[in-house]
């Protein structure tokens, strides 16, 4: 039985500031992945394959200005394969280039 699979890369990350015990808190998660869907006959499968991911949690007054910069939302990237493998060597190589992707 013929088995289709597709593959779809993305990058997400989140950034927020909180009012915690006092003290603004930075909090910066980003991360790259692969979502797989596969057909076989009647049956679909879905799987998440997660790649790096980073999370940062600091006071706002000793954090990365670059950081501070983002917009204080969530970004979601659909990205193609050569651009899944440059982030996935970047994360290994340069943490900070990774979660300013896409500003």
């Amino acid at each position: 039985m013929l088995v289709i699979q597709m593959d779809t890369f993305h990058y997400h990350r989140s950034k927020d500031i909180i009012y915690e015990a006092g003290t603004n808190k930075l909090c910066i998660f980003a991360c790259i992945n692969i979502n797989r869907a596969q057909k076989k006959g009647k049956l679909n499968r879905r799987t998440i394959i997660d790649g790096p991911s980073f999370l940062i949690e600091t006071d706002v007054r000793s954090s990365d200005p670059d950081y501070l910069e983002l917009p204080n939302a969530d970004v979601f990237y659909e990205l193609s394969k050569d651009k899944y493998d440059e982030l996935l060597h970047t994360a290994k190589e340069d943490k900070k280039s990774f979660i300013l992707y896409g500003d």
